[in-house]
Parts: C-alpha cells; sequence; structure tokens
C-alpha cells in the first residue's frame, strides 16, 4: 500500500456563523503500508482554530491507487 493522509480541520467562525473548512493531504508513502511515517517538510501543516470549543480536526488514511483511493481508516479529534 501507497498511504497518505488527509487532515482537515472543522471549525466555526463564531462571529460570522459560518463553518470553516480547511483541509491538507501528506505525501503517499510509497510501499509501506505498515509503518508509514509522515515527516517530511511538505507534511507539515498549520490550521488557524477560530472557536476551539467547537473545532475537530479530522485525519483520513487513504491508499494512493490509479482511479479512485481506497479509504483505510479515520479518526476525529475535539480541539477544547
Amino acid at each position: 500500500t501507497d498511504p497518505y493522509v488527509s487532515v482537515t480541520l472543522f471549525d466555526v467562525n463564531a462571529n460570522e456563523a459560518r463553518e470553516i473548512c480547511t483541509s491538507y493531504r501528506t505525501g503517499s508513502v510509497k510501499e509501506n503500508g505498515f509503518f508509514p511515517i509522515w515527516n517530511t517538510d511538505r507534511d507539515k501543516f498549520k490550521f488557524t482554530v477560530e472557536n476551539p470549543t467547537v473545532a475537530i480536526l479530522q485525519l483520513t488514511v487513504y491508499d494512493s491507487d490509479i482511479g479512485k483511493d481506497d479509504f483505510i481508516a479515520s479518526a476525529s479529534i475535539p480541539i477544547s
């Protein structure tokens, strides 16, 4: 497998009452599905959290394939 992670922050702007969704994607780790390590400059992201009481960070792991990528796992973590 060639896993990568989609990293998404879901937040709400309290002043404007609108949803904020910011997403990034790591690079794929070639042929290392059992112990992938994402530790390059490309895999470092900065998020701005506006409302930590409702913000959630979602990590979704996919297997990079030709055509459609396969879902592997997902976790959602509250920021507060």
